[in-house]
């Protein structure tokens, strides 16, 4: 829903050359994401879905397709973060590969960002790694039926809680965020039964 971006957040990430590999899912079926963008990099490849998916295939991606690296940073497509904010993090998961860790989090239900802190889960943008990654998909395997709406709506909380140590977010400067990170019919927060869905994945 928001192609327009691509092209912006791909630069930011490409400009870091530790970065190995950049694989962008368009997720809309509708949308070729070819139209969108004009990057030309070795380490990039994108794919275009049949069907529409949604945000909980990134780690099904990083999984299957970006097995050979054991640092994924996953990426909202609403978030614009400079080279800078995107080393920063990377550095955190080096230092502390048993947590997840981003920018931005809540606790309870409060938004928290702009700051050094354990939160309940991190949302909106994730560093962590492979072996987070499969104890995800094996946290998933052990849930009632909260686990049917994890990849819908609630895959940041599993990815979160999946990790050995506590959920951080740390104070990397401003970040910039697309203006339709809360419009209706476009964000994921927006969905009539966001909330109550994510409470009974976060109990499970």
């Amino acid at each position: 829903n928001r192609a327009a971006n691509m092209d912006p957040i791909l630069r930011a990430v490409l400009k870091c050359q530790f970065v190995d590999r950049v694989l962008l899912s368009n997720n809309n079926s509708r949308k070729r994401v070819d139209d969108f963008i004009s990057v030309s990099d070795r380490r990039f490849a994108s794919i275009d879905q049949t069907s529409d998916q949604r945000p909980g295939n990134r780690w099904s991606i990083a999984r299957d397709q970006l097995s050979d690296c054991e640092i994924i940073l996953a990426l909202d497509d609403d978030v614009f973060l400079y080279p800078r904010q995107i080393r920063q993090l990377v550095a955190r998961v080096q230092a502390e590969p048993q947590s997840v860790h981003g920018f931005a989090g809540m606790t309870g239900r409060s938004y928290r960002s702009e700051s050094d802190e354990i939160v309940d889960h991190v949302v909106r943008a994730y560093a962590t790694t492979q072996d987070n990654i499969k104890r995800y998909f094996e946290l998933i395997g052990r849930m009632g039926e909260a686990a049917a709406d994890v990849e819908r709506i609630g895959d940041d909380i599993v990815i979160s809680l999946a990790a050995p140590g506590p959920p951080r977010i740390h104070a990397v400067g401003l970040v910039l965020s697309c203006a339709s990170s809360t419009q209706d019919g476009v964000a994921v927060n927006r969905e009539d039964d966001f909330t109550s869905v994510r409470d009974l994945i976060f109990s499970e």
